[in-house]
């Protein structure tokens, strides 16, 4: 398609990441399916409506879907725009509605993005608020976890699949606090637009490579993928421990809790990611 449009792009346009060209790959595809009727992936049943905050637009008879894969960036970003895609905002855990189900889209051609990304204690406090998680179990395989890596046992990242990993025995107790950065919310605030199933794939234009995956078999599936480390990435920049902010001040304590003195660092923030 060399057609250029004369609108602006949209406000969250897609760049050249690859995690991100397969999923705006995907919702072009996703539109075609439903155009032609022909769209089965939610158990056998038809695709009626793909959109997000509105429907999409059908496609242009111009959009060559068996050619896609041949499209430049900029191409692309072109089609997404004259068809109202963009990427999901800030907070959005569904990168889509199919037949009004949101639905999160990941790439597996990608790298692996982190599912948990460098939070405190105080963030999983807030999680547990919203779920039946009960924090002290994390507090103690943390306690386990810092145990090993101070005397050597683990490096800073230990898979979970490792028979060391403190965490490999917990799936049943930390399966609702993993779902919860999957489908609901962050450490600091719940989703503005939650997911109830994942869209997974291996190549966004065939449906053969598809999976989906809901709040009660996605466990099994990324348990033993999943890595955890605790990182320092915010925590001195952020004055810990004594030159913190005055609403951080009151949140020391449990930071403490998970945090230690490593390699003339403070640590004390969970980062669980998915090993490919």
């Amino acid at each position: 398609m060399k057609q250029k449009s004369n609108r602006p792009l949209n406000k969250g346009k897609y760049g050249k990441n690859i995690g991100e060209r397969d999923e705006c790959l995907c919702k072009i595809k996703l539109i075609s399916l439903r155009d032609k009727g022909n769209g089965k992936i939610l158990r056998g049943e038809k695709i009626e409506s793909v959109g997000f905050d509105e429907e999409y637009p059908t496609l242009s008879n111009e959009v060559n879907i068996s050619r896609l894969n041949e499209y430049s960036d900029e191409e692309l970003r072109t089609i997404a725009d004259i068809h109202n895609i963009s990427k999901s905002p800030p907070y959005a855990k569904a990168d889509i509605y199919i037949n009004k189900i949101p639905f999160s889209i990941k790439s597996n051609r990608g790298a692996p993005a982190a599912i948990v990304n460098t939070t405190r204690r105080d963030g999983f406090e807030f999680v547990a608020e919203q779920t039946d998680f009960d924090i002290k179990i994390l507090d103690k395989l943390i306690d386990e976890y810092w145990l090993k890596r101070l005397n050597g046992e683990i490096s800073q990242d230990i898979k979970n699949s490792d028979i060391k990993s403190p965490f490999r025995n917990s799936k049943n107790e930390l399966k609702d606090v993993i779902n919860f950065f999957f489908f609901d919310g962050t450490g600091s605030k719940l989703s503005s637009h939650p997911s109830k199933r994942i869209l997974t794939f291996d190549n966004p234009l065939v449906l053969k490579t598809y999976n989906l995956y809901n709040k009660e078999n996605l466990i099994d599936i990324v348990w033993d993928k999943l890595i955890f480390s605790l990182r320092g990435r915010y925590l001195m920049k952020r004055g810990y421990p004594g030159n913190m902010s005055k609403k951080l001040e009151n949140k020391k304590a449990s930071i403490a809790l998970w945090t230690r003195f490593i390699n003339n660092k403070y640590k004390g923030e969970l980062h669980i990611r998915l090993n490919k």
